[in-house]
C-alpha cells in the first residue's frame, strides 16, 4: 500500500477552515489537513471518477461552494460539461458502468448507510470494486461531506475556483 505523508494545509481552502481555526483548530487540522490529505492520497480511481463522486456529494449535500468548484487535470481542464450534467440522473446517463456503480455506493452512504448492509447491494458493489476501492469511495464521500458544516452555517458561497490534488493528496486552489 502507498505510504502517505502529511503536508501542511493550504492557507485558505474555504470559509469553513477559518471557522475551525478560530474555534477548534485541532479539529480543523484533523478534518481539513490530516484526514483530507489521507483520503485524497489514495489512488484507486482516476480523477474523472473521483470528480464525479465529489460533484454528486456536492449536490446531495447542497454545498454551493462545492458545486461551483472544479477539479482539473494536469492540463488545467475540468471534466466535460456533459459528464457533469449527467450526474443527477446517472442511472439513465451515458456514463461508464464503473462510475454509475461508484455513484450508487456514494448515494447509499450519503442517504441511507444501512442500505450498504444489504447483501444484494454489497454483491453488486463487489462486481465492480474490491474492498480497498469501496473504502476509498466512502472516505472520499466523508471528505466531501465535511462541507455540510459550511452549508449549515451558510459559509458555502460559490467561488468557481479550480483545484487539484498533488500526489500526496494535498489540495491546491488555482486562482
Amino acid at each position: 500500500m502507498k505510504q502517505h505523508r502529511l503536508v501542511p494545509p493550504v492557507a485558505k481552502i474555504e470559509p469553513v477552515t477559518d471557522l475551525f481555526a478560530a474555534y477548534s483548530p485541532e479539529l480543523g487540522e484533523v478534518l481539513f489537513s490530516e484526514f483530507s490529505v489521507f483520503a485524497m492520497g489514495l489512488h484507486y480511481f482516476d480523477r474523472e471518477t473521483r470528480e464525479v463522486v465529489r460533484l454528486r456529494c456536492a449536490r446531495v449535500n447542497g454545498c454551493d461552494l462545492c458545486k461551483s468548484q472544479r477539479w482539473v487535470d494536469d492540463n488545467g481542464l475540468p471534466i466535460s460539461q456533459e459528464v457533469s450534467a449527467a450526474i443527477d440522473a446517472y442511472e439513465s446517463a451515458d456514463l461508464p458502468e464503473e462510475q454509475k456503480a461508484a455513484l450508487r455506493i456514494v448515494d447509499a452512504f450519503l442517504n441511507n448507510p444501512s442500505a450498504a448492509a444489504d447483501q444484494g447491494f454489497r454483491a453488486r458493489a463487489y462486481e465492480h470494486f474490491d474492498a480497498s476501492q469501496i473504502l476509498s469511495l466512502l472516505l472520499d464521500s466523508m471528505k466531501w461531506s465535511a462541507a455540510k458544516i459550511g452549508v449549515a452555517l451558510e459559509l458555502d458561497e460559490p467561488n468557481g475556483s479550480a483545484m487539484y490534488f498533488d500526489e500526496t493528496g494535498a489540495q491546491h486552489i488555482l486562482a
